[in-house]
This record gives C-alpha cells, sequence and structure tokens, in this order.
C-alpha cells in the first residue's frame, strides 16, 4: 500500500464492516518520510513496526518507536505518528471495534474489562517493548490473528475474536493495561481537541474560521491558536488545509469530478490556492497526481 493510499484509509474509511468491524493496514515505504495527522477513533489500534523508527504523538505525549515495537492505542486517544530517515519503514496494524466482542448479555468481561477501554479509564504505556513483560505472548496473539485474517478460511471469524480475545487477556493479565485514576488536565485538553477535530472533519467542506473553533473552547483566538499549535504541532489553518487536501487526492483518484469541482467540495474557494497548497504537500498538482494514479491502475 502506497504513503498516500494509506493515510487516505485512516482518515475516510470505516473500520470493517458491520458483520466483521475490523479492518488491516499494511504500510510499506522505502527509506522515506511518513506523516500521519493527528486524530481519534471509538476503536482500538494495534501496530507492530516490523521496521523503523519515528515518534508516535499518544494523548498529547511523545513516544519513541523502533523495531519490532508494539503500541495498542485505546479508543478515543488523540494520536499522530511521524517517521523520518534512511531507514525502510513496516508497519502492521489492525483496528476494531470492542462491540464485535461483547456478548449478548452483559457480563464480567463487558463490566471489568470492555467498559472501563471504552470509557477511557484504562492507562496503558502504549509502547510494549521487547523486554516489556508480557511482550512475547502480546506478540503470539497478535501473529496468529495476522495469520487466521490474512487466510480467512472456513470459520476464520471465530478465530479472529479468540485471539482478540486472548491478546486483551495478556496485556490485562501482564498489567500493561492498569485502571488509571480520576481526570486530569490532560483528559480536559484531549476533550477539548476532540471537539474542535471533529468539528473540522465535519464541516471541511465549509467556511471554518479560527472564532469559530476557538469558541468551541471558550477560548480567544489568541489562546487558541496558541493552544492548537503547542498539542498539535501545526497551527490549525495547517490542520485544516491538510485534512481537506487528503479528501482531495481520495477524491482525485475515486472520482471524474474536475480539479474545480473537487477545490470547492473540500472547501478551497480559490482554485489557485488549492494549486498551491496542493503542490506543497504533494510535490505536483491535483492533475499531474490524478495523471500519475492511473499509471498504477
Amino acid at each position: 500500500m502506497e504513503y498516500m493510499e494509506y493515510l487516505q484509509l485512516k482518515e475516510l474509511a470505516t473500520h470493517g464492516d458491520f458483520l466483521s468491524p475490523i479492518s488491516y493496514y499494511e504500510l510499506n515505504i522505502e527509506k522515506g518520510n511518513f506523516y500521519l495527522p493527528m486524530h481519534w477513533h471509538e476503536e482500538i489500534e494495534i501496530t507492530f513496526i516490523e521496521s523503523g523508527n519515528g515518534i508516535y504523538d499518544l494523548d498529547l505525549n511523545e513516544f519513541p518507536v523502533k523495531d519490532k515495537d508494539i503500541l495498542i492505542i485505546p479508543p478515543g486517544i488523540l494520536h499522530a505518528s511521524r517517521f523520518e530517515g534512511q531507514q525502510n519503514l513496516k508497519n502492521l496494524t489492525y483496528v476494531f471495534h470492542l462491540n464485535m466482542l461483547n456478548s449478548l448479555l452483559t457480563d464480567a468481561c463487558a463490566i471489568k474489562y470492555f467498559s472501563p477501554l471504552m470509557q477511557g479509564e484504562i492507562a496503558s504505556p502504549i509502547v510494549i517493548h521487547p523486554d516489556t513483560p508480557g511482550y512475547h505472548m502480546v506478540l503470539d496473539c497478535f501473529f496468529k490473528l495476522h495469520q487466521v485474517y490474512k487466510e480467512k478460511t472456513t470459520g476464520y471469524e471465530l478465530a479472529v475474536k479468540s485471539y482478540l480475545l486472548l491478546l486483551l487477556f495478556q496485556l490485562f493479565h501482564h498489567n500493561i493495561f492498569t485502571p488509571k485514576g480520576g481526570k486530569s488536565k490532560i483528559d480536559h485538553t484531549s476533550e477539548l481537541l476532540k471537539n474542535v477535530i471533529n468539528y473540522i472533519h465535519t464541516n471541511y467542506a465549509e467556511h471554518i474560521t479560527v472564532a469559530s473553533l476557538a469558541s468551541l473552547c471558550d477560548f480567544s483566538e489568541y489562546h487558541f491558536m496558541r493552544f492548537f499549535k503547542k498539542h498539535v504541532g501545526m497551527t490549525c489553518i495547517d490542520y485544516i488545509n491538510n485534512y481537506r487536501l487528503d479528501i482531495a487526492s481520495a477524491m482525485l483518484k475515486e472520482s471524474d469530478s474536475s480539479v474545480m469541482e473537487i477545490a470547492l467540495d473540500t472547501g478551497f474557494n480559490n482554485i489557485s490556492y488549492f494549486n498551491k497548497v496542493f503542490k506543497s504537500k504533494f510535490n505536483v498538482t491535483p492533475s499531474q497526481y490524478r495523471k500519475l494514479l492511473t499509471q498504477f491502475d
């Protein structure tokens, strides 16, 4: 999977479907840079870093990752990632909703484990290193899950559920997942950022002002701009443009709409500005990008 295709899937696609709410993503980059903008979702995300070194921004903290690390990102956690350097990068990621593991009846699993995870009451180190207690058991579950999911033989859905449950068991059994205390300042900051990011993702096609975003946090425009830049790592205008451009790049691939129509549909009212920021991000114009995509079809 190419870099931009992976990025588009992460931002735009539903993770799995009604019958099987789990998705698999594989990222392969040969000695290049990768950046996934900050976002969040209701699913759990599990990633194995097969190769490559980088930084994950998780719940407003930076976590360095390297070869063979495992990342567990609980539901609702703000996260972004960046990989730079001359190493090849390969990540294997599963994203799934806890609803797929719930039984029809409320039981101990739902009360003691699933509900706290969904409610943000579980503290996690997020990054599991090879020397972390329980690492090899978690890794074993991950690759057994990986094998049955890729093979998709008859009854594989049952095996997928069983390995996900075993993986969660290892995380709790080895105290990788532990209860956390009450709401903290970081929790409050995360909630504010989630509201802002959700607003941008919902209204990207409309005119979004700094004032409207600041009002979501009950901040002045000046305070909000400093707040957003501090925690997201870019200005809110840059974030909005990046999100719009990711959607525009997907539309260039998946639709027959003109470049002008795509610009307007993604909130860019000035075609010259759209071309400028698109080329700045992708190193090609929108028209050139579409032509390049046809070469891979």
